[in-house]
């Protein structure tokens, strides 16, 4: 019995650099001026955005291989043929980090106190499905939600306390909204209460406050003349002077 063999291409994971071709292009043609800026923000909330979608009943898993990782990709590709996106992303980690371990300290006050009886953030490793749950969802947090919002936060050009905790409060204010009207909000986070309400209201407020102050002393920091320029600053003065007495 003659056997058929297909001559057409084996299918491709989504995830092979021939899928990601199409994405990079368009985000490549995007990379300039504000088009990288609106594109490093919108790449910054993709985690965020993701944890949202997943109350309405998405898997994360899924979500996580088809979304997020090719953005991570998108990022990575970014960050190696852009200075600035590069110096952006250095400078995100850390202020996202910092921002999210303060945020936390407050976070876990709430949790001691009882005013919400459990911990939703190993939730996030068990829906991707890996282990330790705990160790994997506090990673998404910080590397992720953390790291992303403030990504999205200085590729704005966003700075400031006032600006940071107006930030902190609308990242807030879509948490709530999504508790509130999706369908598996309240079982995979917390309960809507109006404990619940005011431990998340003044978490996101202390952590746009924090990104806020450290995305300003970074614009202090890159306004600031080096040494080397504050020197021939004064000498130019003072040949200046000098020009001048000599007339």
């Amino acid at each position: 019995m003659a056997v058929a063999i297909s001559t057409r291409p084996a299918h491709r994971s989504f995830l092979t650099p021939l899928s990601l071709r199409r994405p990079l292009r368009a985000a490549l043609a995007l990379a300039s001026g504000a088009g990288l800026r609106l594109l490093l923000a919108s790449l910054g909330m993709v985690p965020v955005t993701l944890i949202a979608l997943s109350t309405f009943g998405l898997g994360l898993r899924s979500l996580a291989v088809h979304v997020a990782l090719p953005a991570v990709a998108v990022l990575g590709v970014l960050v190696a043929r852009h200075r600035a996106a590069g110096a952006l992303a250095a400078w995100a980690l850390p202020a996202g980090v910092v921002a999210t371990a303060i945020y936390d300290a407050s976070r876990f006050g709430f949790l001691w106190a009882g005013v919400v009886d459990h911990d939703p953030i190993p939730h996030i490793g068990t829906a991707l499905g890996l282990e330790p749950a705990g160790v994997v969802g506090y990673l998404w947090r910080y590397l992720g939600n953390g790291a992303g919002l403030a990504l999205a936060f200085l590729a704005l050009g966003l700075r400031g306390v006032r600006v940071g905790v107006a930030y902190g409060l609308a990242v807030c204010a879509g948490l709530l909204v999504t508790l509130a009207v999706s369908p598996h909000g309240e079982e995979l986070l917390f309960a809507l209460t109006p404990g619940t309400v005011v431990m998340a209201t003044v978490g996101h407020a202390i952590f746009g406050a924090v990104l806020g102050s450290l995305a300003g002393a970074k614009s202090a920091a890159a306004s600031r003349p080096s040494p080397v320029i504050r020197h021939d600053r004064r000498r130019a003065a003072t040949v200046e002077r000098l020009r001048v007495y000599a007339q």
